[in-house]
């Protein structure tokens, strides 16, 4: 199969094309160049396109949650009156640490996933971020998290989470994908437990999960220029995520293409071509459209969240610099 490169005039540090209500915090810097879009690149019933940017540079480096839980150096923990829609990241660390809505930590009273995009700065106290629970049946166990296993998967969830913040709607999606990906895959039903992570755990799911990474782990591989990618489920485009920075895409590439197999394994597999290249970039332009409303999150981190009839893009800056811009279909 050819995967055709794509040059594709679109702005990352675009924002929303059309305005509706007053402008909040100044948005991001303008754009360096066009993009490319490199694929279909497929696996089953997923197909990737990879997203270049000739005019991308390394930016101060982040670590990521993940890395900063395994490393010791970002910690986190329950409020001392716990909570299940906040919880506390301190980092340690001399390094920034960025956090991805979706972001799944496990332990605590019970397993959470982070409700926005974060930045917490370098050697920076206990931090509330907002969460929401994805294990519906515990609240027990320790003050603190010990890893960060995943990112949640299926737009049905990452919208509960981060669109709608609505725990019902989380625990409603949570129980809709473990049953749809056990049912697909005829794994043992029910679960012993109601968390999200317990999937991973599965053999079946882990054996499919290492042909993903086999046919697809090795996509960057020559590409430095690389900042995101476009995900579609049988023969329909699902998400988007871009990063400014390459080397931080790089790193939180493996998570993306993880969630990206699971949403695929949770749905029914369907005799569809993937779409062209040029849908893809179409699928980006369309994503900048919409009404447009500005947020601070706080000090130094906005939010652009943009809407229109087919879905609903995410725009994250941190002090001026556009970190990570994520697009869902509905």
């Amino acid at each position: 199969m050819k995967h055709p490169i794509l040059a594709l005039t679109l702005a990352f540090a675009a924002g929303c094309s059309t305005r509706t209500e007053p402008a909040g915090p100044a948005g991001p810097p303008a754009a360096t160049g066009p993009l490319k879009i490199s694929g279909p690149f497929a696996q089953e019933n997923l197909a990737v396109y990879i997203i270049e940017d000739p005019g991308a540079k390394a930016g101060e480096e982040l670590i990521t949650l993940s890395e900063g839980l395994a490393s010791g150096s970002v910690k986190v923990t329950e409020k001392k009156s716990a909570e299940v829609n906040e919880l506390l990241i301190e980092n340690t660390s001399e390094k920034a640490c960025f956090v991805q809505a979706g972001d799944v930590v496990k332990g605590g009273q019970q397993d959470r996933a982070i409700g926005r995009d974060f930045v917490i700065p370098p050697k920076t106290g206990p931090t509330p971020v907002s969460s929401f629970c994805v294990e519906h049946s515990r609240w027990n166990g320790h003050a603190s998290f010990g890893a960060s296993t995943q990112n949640a998967y299926g737009n049905g969830l990452k919208l509960a989470i981060q669109k709608d913040a609505n725990q019902q709607q989380v625990w409603d999606n949570v129980a809709k994908s473990k049953g749809d990906l056990r049912s697909n895959l005829k794994t043992p039903s029910p679960a012993s437990s109601s968390s999200l992570n317990e999937e991973l755990d599965l053999p079946k799911v882990q054996e499919k999960l290492k042909a993903f990474r086999g046919a697809l782990g090795e996509l960057l591989k020559g590409r430095t220029q690389a900042i995101g990618l476009i995900t579609a489920i049988n023969g329909k485009f699902s998400a988007a995520d871009l990063y400014d920075d390459p080397g931080l895409f790089r790193r939180i590439y493996p998570r993306l293409l993880e969630s990206a197999a699971m949403e695929s394994l949770a749905a029914k597999p369907e005799a569809r071509p993937a779409p062209p290249a040029e849908a893809a970039s179409a699928f980006l332009v369309e994503a900048d459209k919409g009404k447009s409303r500005d947020e601070e999150i706080r000090k130094g981190l906005n939010l652009r969240t943009c809407e229109n009839e087919k879905g609903v893009q995410f725009d994250y800056s941190w002090e001026g610099r556009r970190v990570h811009r994520q697009a869902l279909l509905y």
